[in-house]
């Protein structure tokens, strides 16, 4: 898997970042599908804007797919940095990780007409998008694939400050280099 970082100068989050960012992939993907997390390549940005366009205009972070096509490989995570401590970035890091895991594994695929979640067609209410068969939804928040991101960034997020025995208030109060510490097994 590749990295890059757009807009993060701190070395020690980028580390951070980094460590988080493997972390959530060896624990999402599959044991026999952790191949297809190989060829990843991703790049983190951050941004100071106070929306990040969405229809939802709440999102702290938004991924982008590079390379269009069915599993694509290529991903930009985008994350609002204003007002948001660390514990919101690596929580947001793990919400779009397991985006990128249903891109990858084919479980979430986006179309002209819509999105197609596990072979169901989605679309918003009113859409004039023409499928025969697909579940209407009124919120973003009633969509299967980010009903499962919700549910398992908080669990994600717990697992990594458990596994490098990170405490809590560190990661509220951002300290980078006592964190960087902890993980790279120096404290």
């Amino acid at each position: 898997m590749e990295i890059n970082y757009s807009n993060i100068n701190n070395l020690s989050l980028q580390s951070i970042i980094t460590s988080a960012t493997y972390f959530f992939i060896r624990e999402i993907f599959p044991k026999n599908k952790l191949h297809l997390a190989k060829c990843i390549k991703l790049t983190i940005s951050r941004h100071q804007l106070t929306r990040l366009k969405t229809s939802n205009n709440t999102s702290l972070g938004l991924i982008y797919i590079l390379d269009q096509g069915y599993k694509p490989k290529e991903f930009r995570i985008s994350i609002r940095t204003n007002k948001v401590n660390l514990l919101w970035l690596l929580t947001t890091l793990a919400h779009e990780i397991i985006h990128i895991k249903q891109y990858r594994l084919g479980e979430l695929v986006d179309t002209v007409h819509g999105s197609k979640w596990k072979g169901k067609f989605y679309a918003e209410v009113g859409s004039n998008k023409k499928v025969s068969k697909r579940v209407l939804y009124r919120r973003y928040h009633d969509l299967p694939w980010e009903r499962e991101a919700w549910e398992k960034e908080d669990i994600l997020f717990k697992k990594f400050i458990n596994k490098h025995n990170i405490k809590l208030k560190d990661v509220k109060r951002c300290y980078f280099k006592t964190i960087q510490k902890q993980i790279s097994g120096e404290i």
